[in-house]
């Protein structure tokens, strides 16, 4: 007569486990890549608008007045705060800076002045 094995279903039950523990590693990894992902492109849609908000602003100097203000209602969402501040030097050059909860979104370099 021919004798059961009975350690195959353990097998299975530990392959399983195997499989099961390698695919929850693999989405948890995937999950953090992708909220990573998520967040860099957030700080980058930031960083544009307010490129692009730092560009038209140096664009116009009669509004480059030193100092800190905040920031017009186009970039204002969902109580976010952001923050200009102008520096100028006396001779024409200075830096406008866009801040978002004390980190540096633009910072841009500018020069007022004609030519000599």
């Amino acid at each position: 007569m021919k004798r059961i094995d009975t350690s195959k279903p353990f097998a299975f039950f530990l392959e399983f486990l195997l499989v099961l523990f390698f695919f929850a590693l693999s989405a948890m990894i995937v999950l953090r890549i992708y909220a990573q992902a998520q967040t860099m492109h957030t700080q980058d849609q930031q960083s544009l608008q307010a490129l692009t908000v730092a560009r038209n602003a140096i664009a116009n100097p009669e509004a480059l007045v030193p100092g800190t203000y905040g920031l017009d209602e186009t970039m204002e969402k969902a109580g976010t705060v952001y923050q200009v501040v102008i520096d100028q030097e006396k001779d024409g050059k200075g830096t406008y800076k866009i801040l978002h909860d004390d980190t540096v979104l633009v910072s841009l370099r500018y020069y007022v002045g004609g030519f000599q």
